[in-house]
């Protein structure tokens, strides 16, 4: 039951300290680093990485430094990781469009 209790309140914690951050931070990172020049993409992700450092801080006090990457998911086929979003967002943009028109209806 302690170690329940211990788990619980590292993850609120880790949450509301994420959830503030991003609140306050999110947006004045992601504009600093578009003026230093990087893709608006790459600078959103970057945001959420440092937003995000409370909740990557809860999982290595919960699981320790061997089960970082399990306890995200992140132990799986990279392959799966990237093939299957790519496959996703190829077809929804570059499959649709060939078989409909400019009205949406199909040729």
């Amino acid at each position: 039951m302690r170690n329940t209790f211990r788990i619980i309140l590292i993850t609120l914690t880790a949450f509301g300290l994420y959830y503030f951050l991003q609140q306050l931070f999110f947006r004045d990172i992601r504009h600093w680093m578009i003026q230093s020049g990087l893709n608006a993409g790459v600078s959103h992700l970057f945001s959420y990485l440092i937003t995000g450092i409370p909740l990557f801080a809860a999982v290595l006090i919960i699981h320790g430094p061997r089960k970082f990457a399990g306890s995200l998911g992140l132990n799986g086929s990279a392959g799966k990781g990237f093939v299957l979003p790519c496959y996703a967002h190829c077809r929804c943009f570059w499959v649709t469009p060939w078989c409909l028109n400019l009205t949406g209806e199909l040729l």
